[in-house]
């Protein structure tokens, strides 16, 4: 089954729905970013993926079945992506190494979960990257 297959199926099927809203961040080029999204600590994770808008079909980060799966990612971000926490806390943030000028853009999380009833839960957050030109150290997006 294709990623694409699968990321609108999921989007599209979902009964519960449930955008987060939009962050801005603002990172320094060389800099690791922290993208949030939280959701859930409570309900099963079916699947959630990272995408950035404007990107080919592949996924900054895809999570399907317990595990990450960097054959999805797009090359660009290969081996570029980890996960910020455990997601038994809710914490569906991860984290952009070595952030280059073709990172910035707006990025899409989507966390689709079981919820109790057997009804599928769908949430969406959304974060725009600005990069600037100069600097180092370690850039972490806060609050949700």
């Amino acid at each position: 089954m294709s990623p694409l297959w699968v990321f609108l199926s999921l989007l599209l099927s979902a009964v519960y729905s449930e955008t987060l809203g939009q962050q801005q961040v603002k990172v320094k080029l060389g800099q690791n970013v922290s993208l949030e999204c939280l959701g859930p600590s409570d309900e099963e994770v079916l699947l959630f993926t990272w995408t950035k808008v404007g990107l080919d079909s592949d996924h900054v980060f895809f999570y399907r079945n317990g595990r990450s799966y960097e054959s999805y990612q797009h090359e660009s971000f290969r081996g570029r992506v980890d996960l910020r926490s455990s997601l038994k806390d809710g914490d569906f943030s991860v984290v952009l190494h070595n952030v280059s000028k073709r990172d910035e853009g707006t990025y899409h999380c989507v966390i689709i979960t079981q919820r109790s009833g057997g009804h599928d839960g769908n949430r969406h957050s959304f974060v725009n990257l600005t990069v600037s030109a100069e600097g180092s150290g370690d850039q972490r997006l806060s609050g949700f």
